[in-house]
């Protein structure tokens, strides 16, 4: 529970910083975007798309980003197989921690009591900033820039972006798997259910569209984006 604890700390804190120090050192400020650290530090993570770079797995970037609480989602995680769940949750929220606070330069003395809550009650305090954070980018990064086809690192960190966003709205329902495809411009999700959706650069405009062949357009992003849950920033 501390390291739940610590982690939605560290969440907060990076929303109200603004830039960063990245793996070189260099502080990276929040730029003519108005980014704040928790943006950027998820940026960073969402563009680790080389295998075997500590957030190359999606599960596990959703786990710690988007759904703390979800502790199932360990076991789609490949990282430490031998461990149990419980063990390898721990071993990758302090090594967060340690990331984290890394590149924001701080460290909480702080420890977790029960007057805090339980893991899901600090865990919709975490995805208060985390939503507000990923709904912030999925416009600057998605939506605000141009896809340009075939290019696959791009589609595969705006693909990541949305998977976090999607997971941040329906916990319950994380993302645990995300499919990318860049011949149609197009990020397949599937849920804790083994429910898919579909996004795709479609007609022009980042939509959700149907699996029929030839799909259908069934809810644009811009639309989505609009029913962000929390519907206002935090501003404590």
């Amino acid at each position: 529970m501390d390291n739940v604890f610590k982690t939605t700390k560290s969440l907060r804190a990076a929303f109200f910083k603004k830039g960063f120090a990245d793996k070189s050192g260099t502080t990276i400020p929040g730029g003519n975007s108005g980014a704040n650290s928790l943006e950027l530090v998820i940026a960073e993570m969402a563009s680790d798309i080389t295998a075997g770079s500590p957030y190359y797995d999606f599960c596990k970037m959703n786990f710690l980003i988007a759904v703390q609480d979800q502790l199932e989602i360990v076991s789609e995680i490949e990282e430490l197989p031998n461990d149990e769940p419980y063990e390898k949750a721990n071993k990758f929220f302090r090594a967060f921690e340690q990331y984290i606070e890394g590149l924001l330069g701080f460290t909480y003395a702080d420890t977790y009591n029960e007057s805090h809550g339980t893991a899901t009650t600090l865990a919709n305090k975490g995805r208060a900033y985390v939503s507000t954070a990923l709904n912030r980018l999925t416009q600057l990064r998605v939506l605000g820039f141009k896809q340009r086809e075939n290019d696959y690192p791009t589609l595969a960190v705006k693909c990541r972006i949305m998977g976090l966003y999607l997971s941040s709205q329906s916990p319950e329902l994380y993302i645990k798997k995300v499919d990318i495809n860049p011949a149609d411009s197009s990020c397949t999700y599937t849920n804790k259910n083994n429910d898919r959706k579909k996004y795709s650069y479609f007609n022009g405009i980042w939509s959700e569209i149907s699996f029929d062949d030839p799909p259908r357009s069934l809810q644009s992003l811009e639309d989505l984006l609009k029913l962000v849950h929390p519907p206002n920033p935090p501003t404590s």
